[in-house]
């Protein structure tokens, strides 16, 4: 019977301290981390950083403006920001004359309060509306004069129309200058009933319709002759013989008649 508890025991022992199972050997692997493998690292897209990135030229920073130059900047927007109120105001008063003060479209032209027209630029179109008469400075003169030649403009020509109406009572704005193609029929009636004698030059018969002029270039000639031959001007001895009369010596030169003025109407 010993040789039987020696065989129990041994198949205890082996049974109390089995091998490594392979449940166990799964369990182990599973706990283990895995390894990390670090990237390979292409020699062709290593950047290098180098300081010649440093020594490349500077990008230039922006020139400095003058005083002069900013001003007129200043300037420029000033302009512009007065040009957009005038034609804002310039459309307030068109509405204003065509439908009265009650129109609904004053209210939608009125700038906001946030707007960046001046404050002062409505003051100032209303000191050049009221202030001057002559409007040819304005920017939009067409504009203000089409509003203002009914109310202010119609009495300074009412003004000169009167004083010229007390100097000049026959004056009428119908007759002449202004309707000489009126007047031109009239005319030709009033000529053709009295007519005119029919005057011709002594050498050729053309109509001659104005009268001879006098020609100094013609009278230097004669004198020139006259001188030549002997022979003096009559002026002169007219004189001689006047003073050998007694006569003053100091008279004021008479002026001779017109030997024309009977054939043809002065012109002055």
């Amino acid at each position: 019977m010993p040789s039987t508890r020696l065989t129990r025991q041994n198949s205890i022992v082996e049974l109390s301290h089995p091998g490594p199972s392979n449940t166990t050997t799964k369990r182990a692997k599973s706990k283990a981390k895995p390894t990390l493998k670090r990237p390979i690292v292409v020699q062709a897209d290593v950047i290098e950083i180098s300081d010649s990135e440093d020594e490349s030229p500077r990008v230039l920073s922006a020139k400095r403006k003058s005083p002069n130059e900013i001003q007129l900047e200043q300037d420029v927007k000033k302009l512009k920001e007065e040009s957009e109120a005038q034609k804002l105001e310039i459309e307030i008063l068109r509405a204003a004359a065509i439908s009265g003060p009650s129109n609904d479209r004053l209210v939608r032209l009125r700038p906001p309060a946030g707007d960046l027209v001046p404050p002062n630029i409505f003051s100032l179109l209303a000191d050049i509306r009221s202030g001057g008469l002559c409007i040819v400075r304005s920017v939009y003169a067409e504009d203000v004069d089409s509003l203002h030649s009914g109310v202010w403009a119609h009495d300074w020509f009412d003004t000169i129309f009167n004083r010229h109406k007390a100097a000049h009572p026959q004056y009428h704005v119908n007759q002449q200058p202004y309707a000489l193609a009126e007047a031109y029929p009239y005319l030709h009636h009033l000529r053709a009933g009295n007519p005119q004698p029919h005057y011709s030059c002594p050498t050729c018969r053309e109509q001659v319709k104005n009268p001879p002029i006098e020609d100094f270039s013609l009278k230097k000639v004669v004198r020139a002759v006259a001188k030549a031959q002997g022979e003096g001007s009559p002026r002169k001895e007219e004189a001689g013989s006047s003073r050998r009369k007694g006569k003053s010596k100091v008279q004021a030169p008479t002026r001779r008649p017109d030997p024309w003025s009977k054939f043809f109407r002065s012109r002055t």
